[in-house]
């Protein structure tokens, strides 16, 4: 969200410096609970959580290619997204894997070879959440290869 409302050139570059710092905690987690997921389900899987990972940050990309253009501000679309994710995360608040994975491993009789639900689901929090960070990644090395000239570099 505050990247939506940075008031001028250094309260931007903080926001991006707390949000590249926050995402790669995220991403830490999330390769932690599909290494859980992983020994759940006893075969390589971590493929397909890139996949979708993948996935999530095409779409994302989109949904900002459409939203910018159509005129819809940055706070707002920033807000949707953020309670969207919030609402999927309560959703699926139990469904987070137990701390030890081993245990539940064992409880279970056999894996399945269907994605679950929840799998699923987090394959779309994990869209929603880092679609920008692939089109930041991008773009910025598209304008740096371009010539283009930074705005933080540029003399106020």
């Amino acid at each position: 969200m505050t990247l939506a409302v940075a008031p001028g050139r250094l309260w931007l570059f903080a926001a991006l410096v707390f949000f590249g710092f926050s995402n790669n905690l995220l991403n830490i987690s999330l390769n932690a609970q599909a290494v859980g997921v992983k020994r759940l389900y006893r075969r390589s899987i971590m493929g397909s959580f890139h996949g979708m990972w993948s996935i999530g940050a095409v779409t994302g990309g989109i949904i900002g290619a459409i939203a910018a253009p159509a005129g819809i501000d940055p706070l707002p679309h920033f807000g949707a997204i953020l309670l969207l994710s919030i609402l999927t995360l309560v959703m699926l608040r139990s469904a987070i894997m137990p701390r030890d994975v081993r245990s539940a491993a064992q409880k279970r009789e056999r894996a399945s070879i269907r994605p679950d639900l929840y799998i699923v689901l987090l394959g779309i929090i994990a869209f929603g959440s880092f679609a920008t960070e692939g089109a930041l990644y991008d773009w910025s090395g598209a304008s740096i290869a371009a010539g283009l000239t930074l705005a933080l570099l540029s003399p106020t």
